[in-house]
Parts: structure tokens; C-alpha cells; sequence
């Protein structure tokens, strides 16, 4: 896989998007989000990211879509948020809920990994631009301020390398 590639960007966006996510989210594992808006809002937009994941092929059948993947991934972080309060009991739902997420996580990453081979010239700009987009819109959110700064960091470098190797 060539740098500057829409395959190289989906890699980026597998090792470097996704990771912090998940990060970002295991800082606020204790209390959950402050902003009642912040819930709903996280979910549209990572609905959102699997309808434009829907544009990448599904190279490796009997396995089950990238898109199809990542809305897994988006019920399980819908598991991690139904969680109200700052009980010790809560905190261990939610911490055991962050680990199903985050082993989701790994496996979404593999999944890509694994199809990246495959995926040369299959994946266009278009649908990497949307999944960027969309990414630094969440990230940007007014109800979201301050949530998602290791995610907002890394896409901010990801950004500037895209720009920089953009074939």
C-alpha cells in the first residue's frame, strides 16, 4: 500500500482514529459524558461514519463487512453509555463495557488490516474524505467540546500528512 493512497488513509484511520477514540472514551469511564446532549450525538455521527464505511467493499466474503463491522462497534459503544452515575457499581459496568468496545475495536482494526491488500483501488477519496470529515465534525460539536482531544490530535496529524502525501 502506497502512501497517499485512499487505502493508506483507511489504515490511518484503523491506527490512529480508532485507538484514540476508544481512548478518549476511557477517560470519561468513571462519570460518562457532562452534556446530555453528548450521547446522541456521538451515536448519529458513528451511524453515520458506518453508512459512509458502506462505500468499502467487501473483499474478504464469507466475513462480514467493514460497514458492517463498525455498526458493532456502534452498539457497543450505545453499552458503554447506557450507564447513568458514578457508582463503583456503575464505573464496573461501564469498565467491562470499555473492554467489549475495545475489543471490538481490535477487531475492526484487523478487519481492515486484513482487506487493505485487497482494497487497491477499490476505495476512493470521496468516501475517505466523507470519513474524515465526518470524524473532525464530531470532534468539533459544540456538544462535544473537550471530549475528544486525543482523537481530535490525531486526526489533526493524520490531516496534515493526508494533505501532504495526497496522490
Amino acid at each position: 500500500m502506497n502512501r497517499g493512497t485512499p487505502e493508506w488513509a483507511l489504515d490511518g484511520f484503523r491506527r490512529q482514529c480508532l485507538p484514540a477514540f476508544v481512548s478518549d472514551l476511557n477517560a470519561r469511564e468513571a462519570s460518562g459524558f457532562d452534556n446530555a446532549e453528548s450521547c446522541p450525538r456521538v451515536q448519529r455521527y458513528l451511524n453515520e461514519i458506518a453508512d459512509i464505511l458502506e462505500s468499502v467493499p467487501n473483499v474478504r466474503p464469507p466475513a462480514q463487512p467493514v460497514a458492517a463491522e463498525f455498526r458493532e462497534f456502534a452498539k457497543l459503544y450505545v453499552a458503554w453509555n447506557n450507564k447513568e452515575g458514578d457508582t463503583p457499581e456503575v464505573r464496573q459496568e461501564r469498565a467491562r463495557a470499555h473492554e467489549s468496545l475495545a475489543r471490538k475495536r481490535d477487531r475492526l482494526g484487523n478487519r481492515i488490516g486484513q482487506s487493505l491488500g485487497k482494497l487497491q483501488d477499490k476505495v476512493d477519496w470521496g468516501t475517505m474524505d466523507a470519513l474524515f470529515g465526518k470524524l473532525d465534525a464530531m470532534v468539533k460539536d459544540k456538544a462535544l467540546v473537550g471530549v475528544f482531544g486525543y482523537l481530535g490530535r490525531n486526526l489533526d496529524a493524520f490531516s496534515r500528512q493526508m494533505k501532504k502525501y495526497r496522490n
